[in-house]
């Protein structure tokens, strides 16, 4: 599978879906596990792959996803947010979970 590109737009891929959260407070708190259902099962994220996949909603380019991550992760170099999201979203794209 390709990595994604500055231009791709990353999202759940079709069938896919969060569970609904229990406490409505821990949508807020991205120390809380959320789950990513999927036909084959479901995954649990947390930190910084609940934050890159909360920003994958189809409309925001990767560019765009990388800008936001790095205003949360200041002290981060930015070729490693790059990184590390790009391995991240390519790997959920092996497993059918995201699209771009």
């Amino acid at each position: 599978m390709a990595r994604p590109q500055d231009a791709s737009l990353p999202r759940l891929a079709v069938g896919c879906k969060w569970a609904p959260l229990e406490n409505s407070e821990a949508e807020f708190d991205a120390t809380i596990e959320a789950t990513v259902l999927f036909p084959e099962g479901a995954v649990r994220v947390q930190g910084t792959g609940r934050a890159i996949l909360e920003l994958c909603d189809g409309r925001r380019s990767m560019l765009e996803i990388v800008a936001e991550l790095q205003k949360q992760y200041i002290l981060v170099n930015p070729v490693r947010i790059r990184e590390e999201a790009d391995q991240f979203l390519e790997k959920l794209q092996e497993k059918r979970i995201v699209d771009y």
